[in-house]
């Protein structure tokens, strides 16, 4: 399975362990982490961004 983020750019590869695959209530609760997991790393990525920009216009308005 792959998850990728497209906004920003990052995929990554997600690999079930085999006894994952018989219980199917086991992958809901592992792609609604995955899915927390990646609405958290976007939420950080465009904090990391907005930091950036910030820092950016703090150092050239200087």
């Amino acid at each position: 399975m792959k998850n990728t983020i497209d906004e920003v750019g990052i995929s990554g590869f997600v690999v079930f362990p085999a006894n994952l695959e018989n219980s199917s209530s086991s992958r809901k609760t592992s792609l609604m982490k995955l899915e927390k997991i990646q609405q958290n790393l976007e939420e950080f990525v465009q904090q990391m961004l907005l930091s950036l920009v910030l820092g950016l216009r703090v150092k050239s308005a200087k």
